[in-house]
């Protein structure tokens, strides 16, 4: 019986028909099926029409059919097959440089088959299944001794593209060994903690002859170990890897503003949105600020008497920030780019915005940050080739931040390396990389090639990452660090919340009105201090609303500080974490539960007063790595010093409650620096809070000179000095300003609904 293949499909993607009936023997001897399956190199069933299809015969395909006697029909082939009678232009794989990303090639394996291409390719290669190509850095088309790896036949355009990739960029020598020694530098000698050495002084001019100086409008301040972090990456050690809590965000700030970018794009978590547009907008505002163009105010419009008391119409909402600080969400319109600006953007949405990707890449970027990226540490994920074809598409400074590069192997990394691009320079590219310090075992999973470690760490040292670990920089952090960290959040909750008590509210204004009572600024006060209990739910609802981002942060740190020694789990930073409504830690032990935190410890009212102790004493024994404490319950008369990171979901109104629970790490037995973080949210009662902590911390400070009252990590326009880890901006002031108590919040509230619905104030 003869056997015959009939060619189909394209010049591109070239594949053989191949049927036969049950049971048909091969003409050389053999079962059919059993040949096609074990003998095919590339091959796909196709349940419908009951056939085979041949998409791989290795090289030389006229061979491998004739060898095996089946007999090759050309009567079909049309389009660009048209008039083929042999099979050898069609084996050789297809290469072609991506329009989109320069950076990158696709690779159509044709007739040597996936196996063949992929094993020449390497592990860097990503297979497209829908469109049957593998996505390849150009890097991995080229030897280390620069020739088009074996069988890749590359036009010439695409080799000078590829031996290009593998070239370090052209910093001078001199910035290039400053960079170095600046990355691991903590940019002090001696006991001058507070001063730059000469030595880190000179490294800096070094760097900044061929970047610039950081611009003395730079809006945040920065200890000795962060200005040598930041110039460290502006010379050319493009990955920020210090620990967890050193400040990652204003040494990547700081770069963008030494290499004067006046175009940075922020890829983010999606729930720190907020929080980096504030900490770009303190940071870089007052350099984009004198960029934008001038707009002349129209003259305002004359005044008129109000004539009815008709409901006004709502003023427009403010922005949150300038025009050239611009937030991208999920579920939101992209807004209109600057000229000059910062554009943050929540990681989820490049992978599945194609569109937006585009924009931020014809935005052409000055400098492109990626906080967290460890998030997208599997190499062919959506989310890492988003980013990865984000920033090597773009002539900038490329920052990839993680306080965990590698979490189990050092595949992990490699991501994190091309969006430095740093990985084919250094690395030979992805497949080398992959290949060098990892090995495969049987699942195709990758583990550590702990042979080469050693070489992988010197390289990263000498050419790739900024890293320092807590205790190295211990000396010049403060006794108790505390920074701001704002969140987005599902308003929905706190909104209802909100309605509810307009609601009470407008029942008082109406009973008072009924009552043939007048409404002065005198009952209004009286009201306001008498229904304080009001504001609780609402407080309530938006500790509940921080819950989502709360988990997300502390699962990573979970992730990024748990250790496997000998078998056993360590927790190398246990973490406290504070709330003060009970609703909030009902919602916290629900999503723990959600979550699989499984080594977490909890104490609220609920504990009894001599089991809260032998909780806390979970912590300290290492068999938890979180604790999560209510304010009132576990604020006083337990030690926690085995934790020295805390994270404040909610805060106390009494900054004395604040510091008392900050104070169950930070006391005797204590040897690191405390580093305290308040989850802030926007649109919620949270700054207004703030404020009024602000202003009662003052009059504290007044009382008791020298006490630790400054709760709420206030930076010091007050104090003239910006040593703290958190920026106020004019809103922020005004709130201070107007906000002293609780009962301002209420008072606040009633001229609002007052306002709404028309109504005077009595004289």
């Amino acid at each position: 019986m003869t056997l015959t293949a009939v060619l189909t499909g394209s010049f591109r993607n070239p594949e053989l028909r191949f049927t036969f009936p049950w049971g048909a023997r091969m003409p050389k001897g053999g079962d059919a099926g059993e040949w096609i399956k074990k003998k095919v190199p590339g091959r796909r069933w196709d349940p419908s029409a009951k056939t085979w299809y041949i998409t791989g015969t290795g090289g030389h395909p006229d061979r491998f059919f004739e060898a095996h006697g089946i007999e090759v029909d050309y009567s079909e082939a049309t389009g660009d097959l048209a008039g083929l009678d042999s099979l050898e232009s069609l084996w050789r794989p297809m290469v072609k440089r991506s329009s989109r990303f320069p950076h990158m090639a696709f690779v159509r394996p044709r007739l040597a088959g996936f196996e063949k291409v992929g094993a020449i390719l390497g592990a860097g290669a990503s297979w497209d299944k829908k469109l049957a190509r593998f996505e390849v850095l150009l890097a991995d088309l080229v030897t280390d001794d620069g020739d088009p790896k074996r069988g890749i036949q590359l036009d010439p355009l695409t080799y000078e593209a590829a031996v290009q990739a593998r070239q370090l960029e052209a910093i001078p020598d001199d910035v290039r060994e400053a960079a170095r020694e600046l990355a691991a530098s903590t940019g002090v000698i001696g006991d001058h903690q507070d001063e730059l050495s000469p030595r880190t002084q000179e490294l800096i001019d070094i760097i900044a002859t061929h970047t610039g100086y950081l611009p003395k409008w730079f809006g945040l301040a920065l200890y000795p170990f962060q200005v040598a972090g930041a110039y460290a990456i502006a010379g050319g050690h493009r990955a920020l890897c210090d620990a967890p809590g050193l400040g990652k965000t204003r040494q990547a700030l700081a770069a963008a503003a030494i290499v004067r970018s006046r175009r940075t794009v922020i890829i983010v978590p999606p729930l720190v949105v907020e929080n980096w547009c504030r900490e770009a907008y303190a940071a870089l505002g007052p350099g984009l600020k004198r960029l934008q163009p001038k707009v002349e105010e129209p003259a305002p419009a004359p005044a008129t008497k109000r004539k009815s008391k008709a409901k006004p119409k709502a003023p427009p909402k403010k922005p949150d920030f300038p025009d050239y600080i611009v937030p991208i969400r999920a579920g939101k319109k992209v807004p209109d780019f600057p000229e000059s600006g910062v554009i943050v953007v929540a990681d989820s949405l490049l992978g599945s915005r194609p569109e937006l990707l585009d924009q931020l890449i014809a935005w052409q970027p000055m400098a492109a940050l990626f906080d967290e990226v460890h998030r997208s540490r599997t190499w062919a994920g959506q989310r890492a080739t988003a980013n990865r074809n984000l920033a090597c598409s773009i002539d900038a400074l490329r920052l990839p931040m993680t306080g965990t590069p590698f979490l189990q192997n050092p595949a992990e990394g490699a991501n994190m390396l091309a969006i430095a691009g740093l990985l084919d320079p250094v690395f030979g590219g992805a497949s080398k990389f992959m290949e060098t310090y990892t090995k495969q075992n049987h699942f195709g999973a990758f583990l550590p090639n702990r042979k080469m470690l050693p070489d992988l760490e010197k390289r990263l040292s000498r050419h790739c990452w900024v890293r320092r670990n807590k205790g190295d920089v211990l000396k010049q952090l403060p006794p108790k660090l505390r920074t701001t960290r704002y969140v987005d959040i599902n308003p929905k909750g706190f909104k209802d919340a909100h309605e509810t008590l307009y609601e009470k509210v407008k029942e008082w204004i109406d009973e008072q009105r009924d009552l043939g009572e007048a409404i002065t600024a005198d009952s209004i006060k009286t009201f306001a201090r008498t229904r304080v209990d009001l504001i609780t739910p609402l407080r309530a609802a938006a500790g509940v609303a921080k819950v989502p981002a709360a988990i997300e942060i502390i699962s990573d740190w979970m992730e990024s500080t748990t250790e496997i020694v000998n078998g056993k789990k360590v927790y190398t930073r246990p973490l406290t974490v504070w709330v003060h409504h009970q609703p909030v830690m009902q919602a916290l032990v629900e999503a723990v539960e959600k979550a699989g935190i499984a080594d977490a410890g909890f104490i609220d009212g609920g504990v009894p007063q001599h089991k809260r102790q032998l909780v806390a004493d979970k912590l300290q024994n290492g068999e938890i790595g979180v604790i999560f404490c209510s304010i009132g319950a576990a604020g006083f008369g337990i030690t926690l010093t085995a934790s020295s990171d805390t994270i404040f979901i909610e805060t106390d109104w009494t900054p004395a409650n604040i510091s008392q629970a900050e104070d169950r790490n930070n006391r005797i037995g204590q040897t690191q620096t405390c580093m305290v973080t308040t989850l802030m949210a926007t649109n919620t009662l949270d700054a207004h809070m703030r404020a009024i902590l602000r202003n009662k911390a003052k009059d504290l400070n007044v009382l008791l000179p020298g006490a630790d009252n400054n709760v709420t990590a206030m930076t010091s326009v007050l104090n003239e000095q910006i040593n703290a880890y958190e920026a106020i901006t004019e809103e922020d002031l005004e709130l201070e300003k107007n906000f002293k108590s609780l009962g301002d919040i209420i008072e606040n509230i009633v001229m609002d609904i007052l306002g709404q619905h028309g109504y005077d104030l009595a004289a």
